[in-house]
This record gives C-alpha cells, sequence and structure tokens, in this order.
C-alpha cells in the first residue's frame, strides 16, 4: 500500500552526517521513500544521498533567491540549487562554498557550448577559500529509464566530465521537458564526494 509522505517519515530520514553519529540503514529508509506517495506532500520535497557518508534522507524547500532554490533537512543539512545545478552546500562539513551553474547550465538547454571552464571555491580545514578552475565537458543526451524516489521515470542523462591539474571529477544529470533537472549526481568535493539528488516523482514543485 502507499503510503502519505508525513512530517514523521521527513524527520526519520534525516541526513546523519557528523562522524560518531549512528546513522539509519540507507537501504531501510530507501524502502520507506519508496513506498511513499509524494503527491501528497504539502511542500516540495528532494530525496538527497551523500554517496561517501553512506547517508540518505529529505530535504524541504527553505527558500527561494532569483534562481537559487535553497534546500535543508530536518537537521540542518543544506543543499542550493541554481535550477537543479549544486552550487551550495552547508551543515556537511566544510563543504562546497560556491559553484559556477552557468555554464553548466547553458550546456544542459543546448543554449551554451559543449566545453567550458566551471569555477569551485570550497573552505578548507583552515578556514581558507580555496579556488579551483575546472575545465568541463558535457555530453548527451541519451534517453534513459530512471528512478526518483523508487519510482520509474524517462529522463534525458547528461555528463559533464571535469578536470583541473591531477583532479578529475564527473557529473551527471537527467532532465525532462525544459532542461528540467530531475534527478543528478554531482560533485561537493574531495571529502564528500558526490550526493544524488532526486525529485520525487508527483512531487509538488
Amino acid at each position: 500500500m502507499m503510503r502519505t509522505v508525513t512530517k514523521a517519515l521527513v524527520c526519520g530520514a534525516v541526513l546523519l552526517v557528523m562522524a560518531g553519529c549512528q546513522r539509519p540503514d540507507p537501504a531501510a529508509i530507501r524502502a520507506q521513500i519508496a513506498a511513499s506517495d509524494f503527491s501528497q506532500a504539502q511542500q516540495p520535497l528532494l530525496v538527497a544521498e551523500f554517496v561517501s557518508a553512506g547517508s540518505v534522507g529529505i530535504l524541504g524547500k527553505a527558500g527561494v533567491n532569483g534562481s537559487v532554490e535553497s534546500w535543508q533537512s530536518p537537521d540542518g543539512v543544506g543543499l542550493s540549487l541554481d535550477r537543479g545545478v549544486l552550487v551550495r552546500t552547508a551543515g556537511n562539513g566544510r563543504g562546497l562554498l560556491i559553484a559556477d551553474a552557468s555554464p553548466t547550465r547553458a550546456a544542459l538547454s543546448g543554449q551554451g557550448a559543449r566545453e567550458y571552464q566551471k569555477l569551485y571555491k570550497h573552505l578548507t580545514g583552515d578556514n581558507q577559500v580555496k579556488e579551483t578552475v575546472f575545465s568541463c565537458r558535457m555530453s548527451g543526451p541519451a534517453a534513459e529509464q530512471i528512478t526518483r524516489a523508487g519510482k520509474p521515470s524517462t529522463a534525458s542523462h547528461w555528463q559533464e566530465a571535469c578536470s583541473s591539474g591531477s583532479s578529475s571529477m564527473v557529473n551527471d544529470y537527467w532532465t525532462q521537458a525544459g532542461a528540467d533537472v530531475v534527478k543528478s549526481r554531482q560533485w561537493i568535493d574531495l571529502v564528500a564526494g558526490h550526493v544524488v539528488i532526486e525529485v520525487p516523482v508527483g512531487a509538488p514543485r
């Protein structure tokens, strides 16, 4: 039986990323999420999985500033997305201070170059700002069957391969009409690795 998304589910699926916290089983949380009916949710929600930390949970929309939406979990972990492209993280350690989403968004919409430079700013362990300019190349799209919060969906897959010196990383984006990013796997930093972000099927936007 499909279950309605409740406050209890949201609070029970918090993203526990602090060292020493006892994390819920991600598979169990995924099962709860897959069994939920997000069309009955009272607010826009995202499912986010921090791959390296082995944590997964639900984030609610916390604010909007121009084209950037801020999302937050009940325990204060936050993501900021510019039309689906990750630009900032909060509450999960040093994290990402800012990433330039504009060339990525232009490539996803078909209005920009497939090869470009992308600036990332990170906070180091001694509270210094480190800037890294990556050279990136966007490939795609390719039609794929995917899952979003456990439900099947069809989307176009784009892949952004970036490098800077000896460092390299890959971001994946799945879009629907109008370059709407409905699922992504995006890089945060060398420690946190990637976060998988999903817009649940049927959830309010």
